[in-house]
């Protein structure tokens, strides 16, 4: 008897479920043409009235299934994530098989509100339920191994401090700084009027930095961006876009300080400028060795990053691309190997990450081989885009552009003008390459103090190899980037014809 009765209560519950909701033909006349109202709103992009319109209708209907999932995407396009998931939810408690999408765009809110555990398994509810929208499928099946890893490293987030670098940003966007090896001059590229890139440079004394002035010797009516600074701060690679001199739509130029002027930027070389797209060039090696970005022919996606070392004669070789085990299908972007000639920072959104672009790593071991990415970590890397990541010589101190502080904003207004700007903070000790230090020479006559241009040749003692060979600029000054680890032995010689040559050697070390 009691099994009798489960079975017709079972029954009685499935058809009250059954009845529990109505579509929008099931409305009255009346509902109908608010129904149908609304959604013409929704069309148009009148967001706000559409929405009145679809909570009338809620209050008057509160089984209309349909129009809670048209209020929820009218929230998800406004950016209104919360009241996206309340909305879908209430859609999805109506009928859980009422339309399979629901989850997917579910799963897209919760990821925006950083419910990642809701996410991951909204998104495989999708992937199970899901029959006929192949193009939708093919997108889920892209975006489910980021959900997994999403939801795995948000269970241990990094500890650190976000400072932002109010002396640098303005109402504009400011990215991609480059900084020298003594860490105390910083050059990033700041977008005016929307539309146009020039160069800043910035300087640091007595731990305050100076308020960025712009490069005017090398800013043009054009795009200069996208900075790549020499570890002694004599020479600047950029991307330029468009103009007479260039092989591409954007090359990459150089630009040298000779007595405290920077010179005329001249295209930096036809074996690694092509007609494809070139930028965000990035100094190694002591300025022997390039990484930048191109789309070129052999690009294993959109955007790739590349290679190229300065050869004897001063030429620079023919780029290669770094392979798969950094470049993906998609873009790879902002490369940034520190100093210690080791660990390779880039972004990617070709990668498992959290969402937009994310900050990752691979370190070179001594065979040239680069290990798996490494993603940087939650909340480094977030659901908007992070890239333009640099360190200090020491790894401690690092530097970023994001967009982060328009996260939790729902203003349409305020979001149309949203911009990046620039933060540092103190890099977890888990995530620090490997130290390095650098020498500053200074050669001069000990008679008249008159610099002297000399050649310079360090030798690694422990590897027993020669390290560095390379002259000091006209002032008589170089600056050598040394991995920490070893020993290491200096000669410089200058031919001369009298005098003594003195050699200052200011030395520092991590």
């Amino acid at each position: 008897m009691r099994y009798f009765l489960f079975i017709l209560l079972s029954i009685y519950s499935c058809e009250i479920f059954a009845q529990s909701f109505k579509t929008a033909k099931d409305l009255s006349p009346k509902n109908q043409k608010i129904y149908q109202k609304s959604v013409a709103l929704y069309k148009t992009d009148e967001f706000e009235k559409a929405k009145k319109g679809f909570q009338k209708l809620i209050q008057k209907d509160p089984y209309c299934i349909d129009a809670f999932i048209q209020l929820g995407s009218i929230y998800y396009e406004s950016s209104d994530f919360e009241n996206a998931e309340i909305n879908f939810k209430k859609a999805i408690d109506l009928s859980p098989d009422y339309n399979s999408k629901l989850y997917y765009t579910l799963a897209l809110s919760n990821r925006q509100t950083k419910k990642y555990r809701e996410a991951k398994i909204n998104l495989y509810t999708f992937l199970q339920t899901e029959k006929k929208n192949q193009e939708l499928l093919n997108k889920a099946n892209e975006l489910y191994p980021s959900f997994i890893f999403a939801d795995s490293i948000t269970q241990f987030p990094l500890q650190f401090q976000l400072k932002e670098m109010t002396i640098w940003n303005t109402l504009n966007s400011e990215y991609l700084p480059t900084i020298t090896a003594d860490g105390n001059t910083v050059v990033f590229t700041r977008r005016l009027n929307q539309n146009n890139e020039d160069l800043f440079i910035t300087t640091r004394k007595d731990s305050v930095w100076s308020v960025p002035i712009a490069l005017d010797e090398i800013n043009s009516l054009y795009n200069e961006g996208a900075p790549a600074i020499s570890p002694d701060g004599k020479s600047i690679i950029f991307t330029s876009c468009d103009i007479k001199e260039s092989i591409g739509g954007c090359d990459l130029f150089i630009s040298e300080l000779v007595n405290g002027e920077w010179s005329q930027p001249r295209n930096l070389s036809r074996e690694i400028n092509t007609p494809a797209y070139e930028s965000q060039a990035n100094f190694a090696d002591n300025g022997n060795t390039l990484y930048f970005v191109s789309n070129r022919k052999g690009s294993l996606g959109a955007n790739d990053i590349w290679v190229t070392k300065l050869k004897k004669d001063k030429t620079w070789s023919k780029p290669k691309n770094l392979g798969k085990n950094v470049n993906t299908i998609k873009n790879e972007e902002c490369p940034f190997m520190h100093p210690n000639g080791k660990t390779l920072f880039f972004s990617s959104d070709g990668l498992p990450g959290m969402g937009g672009k994310d900050i990752y790593y691979c370190i070179k071991d001594t065979s040239n081989n680069w290990s798996e990415p490494i993603n940087l970590g939650y909340p480094l890397n977030s659901t908007l885009h992070e890239a333009s990541f640099i360190t200090d010589i020491q790894g401690i101190n690092a530097y970023y552009a994001s967009d982060f502080k328009y996260e939790n904003i729902k203003d349409q207004n305020i979001l149309k003008q949203k911009n990046l700007d620039l933060f540092s903070f103190i890099l977890p000790e888990s995530k620090r390459p490997q130290a390095s230090s650098y020498i500053h020479i200074s050669v001069i006559d000990e008679l008249t103090k008159a610099p002297i241009q000399a050649h310079v040749e360090i030798f690694d003692l422990i590897n027993k190899e020669l390290f560095f060979s390379g002259n000091t600029s006209a002032d008589g000054q170089k600056t050598v980037v040394l991995p920490t680890g070893s020993s290491y032995a200096m000669h410089i010689k200058k031919e001369i014809t009298c005098s003594i040559i003195a050699m200052l050697i200011a030395l520092k070390m991590v």
